[in-house]
């Protein structure tokens, strides 16, 4: 169970390492999907300009800096038909209409953020439907075992 651990905190660190990448001048986040055995990456993402729009089109404005976020841009190229049980992580936590977009994927299986976004409504969202949802934080936690059991089991 610790080997496994340590290879989910590795996928959380490239998922971190991506929002060095992003341009949004008011928010940098970072997503990553990969499948619950960590064997490889499906997807990236980081929050920026829509393809083929100028990096310093953003406005910075909360709300409308023009920026599609991170896990939108990951989902965008993750393969849901021919994947396996898969999770995201997000250096923010997902907001409501992310959520909403993760849950149309039926291979996620399991979402891990870092620091809260606005608000939790997201969150909220993910755990009223019964996806499996937490914090990189409570990873820590003994109670959490199960939850990696469970993601480990899948594949």
């Amino acid at each position: 169970m610790e080997r496994y651990l340590e290879k989910l905190k590795m996928f959380m660190q490239i998922g971190k390492s991506l929002e060095s990448l992003s341009v949004c001048k008011r928010l940098q986040v970072g997503s990553i999907i990969f499948p619950t055995d960590c064997s490889a990456i499906y997807s990236i993402g980081y929050n920026g300009p829509s393809k083929h729009l100028q990096n310093d089109s953003c406005t910075g404005e909360q709300g409308r800096c023009g920026c599609v976020h991170a896990e939108l841009n990951a989902v965008v190229k993750f393969n849901n038909d021919f994947a396996k049980p898969s999770l995201l992580y997000t250096t923010k936590s997902p907001c409501e209409a992310c959520a909403r977009v993760i849950l149309n994927c039926s291979n996620i299986v399991g979402v891990i953020w870092s620091e809260e976004y606005r608000s939790l409504d997201g969150v909220n969202l993910l755990k009223e439907c019964k996806l499996d949802i937490v914090d990189e934080l409570n990873l820590r936690i003994e109670t959490q075992v199960v939850l990696l059991k469970h993601w480990k089991s899948l594949c």
